[in-house]
């Protein structure tokens, strides 16, 4: 990701540990499974032939056909191998292939034959984000999840913090966040939590009326 944030960075190697798809179904149970959607940067032959496409057979499956950087067709590599396993190709909509296994014919007949208009409905990178915008249509619900975030704050599993502060770590002022992980334990870091949830849990009132908050 820091090579797509800065272009003239150093690139790096970083190894993860991976599983094949049939493994990942078999894993979590999977039994029925309506959609797959597979996009994981070049690797997409690899995923589709690490499965087990007589016991986990996904309605519709897509997958993402184009290289990234270079916007060139990639499914050479991949689509005969699925369509050997008895999906049938659907749709192109410039980026990903749509295919749907040959015992769904009702899913078939209902796929659309193009692509529809970019423009023929409201994306959601143009609302924003629930929580800040009023416009949102789940900006209420998100507005009650924030406020029940923040009053458990304080006592979320120290791996969960953890997670948190990773990812925030991505996106937000990764200096703060490096010294929260590094204070993870102490007695100051909870207090700052403590701080931010007060506000949440009841433990800190606020009166329009009045300049001073109210302790119960």
């Amino acid at each position: 990701m820091q090579a797509w944030r800065d272009p003239w960075a150093p690139p790096q190697t970083i190894q993860m540990p991976m599983i094949g798809l049939a493994e990942l179904c078999k894993k979590h149970g999977a039994t029925v499974i309506d959609f797959l959607k597979v996009d994981v940067e070049g690797a997409e032959a690899d995923v589709l032939v690490s499965g087990d496409w007589d016991s986990y057979r996904p309605k519709v499956v897509v997958v993402e056909a184009i290289t990234a950087g270079t916007g060139e067709p990639s499914w050479e590599e991949w689509e005969p191998f699925l369509l050997a396993q008895g999906y049938r190709f659907a749709l192109f909509d410039t980026l990903n292939r749509f295919y749907v296994a040959e015992e769904q014919p009702q899913i078939a007949a209902r796929f659309p034959s193009e692509r529809a208009p970019w423009d023929s409905v409201r994306h959601m990178y143009e609302i924003g984000r629930a929580p800040e915008n009023r416009n949102h249509p789940d900006h209420a619900l998100a507005q009650i999840l924030a406020s029940g975030f923040w009053a458990i704050l304080p006592f979320l599993d120290r791996p969960l913090l953890v997670e948190i502060l990773k990812r925030g770590h991505k996106t937000s002022n990764t200096a703060l966040a490096d010294l929260c992980l590094s204070s993870l334990d102490t007695d100051a870091f909870r207090a700052q939590l403590g701080r931010i949830a007060c506000g949440y849990d009841g433990g800190q009132l606020y009166s329009e009326n009045s300049s001073h908050d109210l302790k119960e």
